[in-house]
């Protein structure tokens, strides 16, 4: 599933009460400052702030130098600064946590921003109940205009608690994880392109549900088009969400997951990427998606699916680009 080996996997030994900020960039130098701003603001120390440098080739060390030196008198606050060549943002988040020493760990994308009082409140929680392994909030989604947009994060599902490993409860930033779940859960996959934030919750939450939500705003996700780690594109984007959504599936399977509700929320997906394939042409990627999601949900989900698959013979690309676009 990856290319780290079990051996250079985490370390278990860490600094107590320490919050590891691991910082995924690529070509972000004009971004990157606004993302380690909210880093220095934040009530909480000690941090140790983890740069991942996957292959930039603008001016991404400098800035970080220069940022460095305005913060050097902080002594609860250390950089590190790592470079890799360019293997994407899972391997980029997989050398971060290698290399970092935290009791508790933060993943901040070098566009996103953290409220000044996220870790003081995230870590107090934790603190409280050793029991928990992970407390998450909401964030909310800033255009290219700086307008509020909407917000991702929600309560976990207490009735049927399986049903919460394939579910999208969170943005990347919204948690802080304890060390030791990290370990538990693994690498990031880095063969995937797209959905690597829902493949890694949903590795995170077959290990452990013992996660608390706060209803609060705590995080930022910029909207833009510069830099990206990872870009969409055509069926690269589709064969990545399948990966992806097999990953869950393969949770729920080593979970003994039996609930269908759970197993639904991953038949949901196949149809959507199935959609997808479809605009971009691929009938035959579209139909295999649809007749695998038939197997998994519920009535009305194996119904649509049902359904879906016999219009691939009939409509245009067209109608199902409609219909990806009503449904996202």
């Amino acid at each position: 599933m990856t290319s780290s080996t079990q051996a250079e996997w985490m370390k278990k030994a860490c600094e107590e009460g320490l919050v590891s900020i691991i910082v995924p960039t690529y070509n972000r130098a004009d971004l990157l400052q606004e993302t380690l701003d909210s880093v220095a603001a934040q009530s909480y120390r000690p941090v140790e702030l983890v740069i991942v440098d996957d292959g930039s080739t603008d001016a991404t060390s400098s800035t970080v130098q220069s940022w460095t030196k305005q913060y050097h008198a902080d002594h609860r606050l250390t950089v590190r600064y790592l470079s890799q060549p360019n293997r994407g943002a899972c391997a980029a988040r997989n050398h971060g946590l290698r290399e970092c020493r935290g009791e508790y760990i933060q993943f901040l994308d070098s566009d996103d921003r953290l409220r000044p009082n996220k870790l003081t409140q995230q870590v107090d929680a934790l603190a409280a109940e050793p029991g928990l392994d992970y407390v998450y909030a909401q964030t909310i989604q800033i255009g290219r205009d700086g307008t509020e947009r909407t917000t991702t994060g929600r309560p976990m599902d207490r009735g049927v608690p399986a049903r919460n490993i394939p579910l999208h409860l969170w943005h990347t930033t919204g948690p802080l994880y304890r060390r030791r779940v990290c370990i538990q859960a693994g690498p990031w996959d880095e063969a995937l392109r797209m959905s690597q934030d829902w493949d890694y919750a949903a590795r995170i939450k077959a290990v452990s549900l013992n996660g608390r939500y706060i209803p609060e705003i705590l995080s930022e996700y910029v909207m833009h088009d510069s830099g990206q780690i990872v870009k969409q594109g055509t069926m690269l984007e589709v064969a990545s969400r399948n990966r992806a959504i097999h990953n869950v599936m393969d949770r729920l399977t080593g979970s003994a997951v039996q609930e269908r509700a759970a197993w639904d929320v991953c038949s949901r997906a196949l149809v959507a990427a199935g959609i997808h394939a479809g605009v971009y042409g691929d009938r035959k990627q579209m139909r295999r998606n649809l007749a695998e999601a038939q197997r998994l949900g519920y009535t009305r989900t194996r119904c649509a699916a049902c359904a879906l698959g016999a219009a691939s013979y009939l409509v245009p690309p067209n109608a199902f680009k409609w219909l990806l676009n009503r449904i996202r």
